[in-house]
């Protein structure tokens, strides 16, 4: 399949953040792994990101309507997938034009989005159970027909607790706190950016997120 070009998402003009993106993504790979480094990181991830859902939403608009929840799931995953590529030199920009910079996100991002319409398609025709005696719905919770927890969830619900927290123990600290920050205090970046047990950049924030749910997903 051909990638997506400029002309399924016009821009008023020529936008300069393909060749910001470029020049960033080139420091990267010449910048020791320091704040420096970090900060380029950084960057890279809003520019993607930005990028990202600029597509998403144009896409969505095309394809059919989609939850901003997750479209702003499929952008920073697909951001941090392509940091990544470039960080292991999977995905060089190098001497690449800006049209083919956009194209290549535009398809990334309509990719992600069609992938996601399918898989919530999927949950919706599993979720229809004509036995009467258990029910999973989209969100995975199964119930009995009377529509309380069966007896056994409890358990379930502990077990996948103590897995959780095993998992974000492996964690470094700087992350074990921005984990927590985001998912219990329900932060924002740029307020996880600047507490004193952090101080990052809020782009920076972003990417150890990612990357922490990444391996705890794994």
């Amino acid at each position: 399949m051909a990638h997506t070009t400029l002309n399924d998402a016009p821009e008023r003009e020529q936008p300069r953040w393909p060749l910001r993106l470029q020049e960033v993504c080139g420091e990267i790979r010449s910048t020791v792994r320091d704040r420096s480094r970090d900060e380029l990181i950084g960057e890279a991830w809003l520019l993607l990101k930005s990028a990202l859902l600029r597509y998403l939403r144009y896409h969505a608009s095309r394809l059919g309507t989609a939850a901003q929840e997750d479209i702003d799931d499929i952008a920073s995953e697909k951001a941090f997938d392509l940091l990544c590529k470039i960080e292991l030199g999977e995905w060089d920009l190098g001497g690449r034009h800006a049209s083919e910079i956009q194209g290549y996100l535009s398809h990334v991002a309509r990719n992600g989005l069609i992938n996601v319409m399918k898989k919530q398609s999927r949950h919706v025709r599993d979720g229809v159970d004509g036995s009467g005696n258990e029910v999973t719905g989209t969100t995975g919770r199964a119930v009995r027909a009377d529509g309380q927890d069966r007896p056994d969830v409890g358990l379930e619900r502990q077990e996948f607790v103590d897995g959780l927290r095993g998992c974000v123990e492996r964690l470094n600290r700087r992350a074990q706190r921005v984990w927590f920050l985001k998912v219990f205090c329900e932060m924002k970046s740029k307020e996880i950016a600047v507490h004193p047990d952090v101080d990052l950049k809020p782009g920076h924030v972003d990417v150890l997120m990612q990357r922490s749910r990444k391996i705890v997903k794994e």
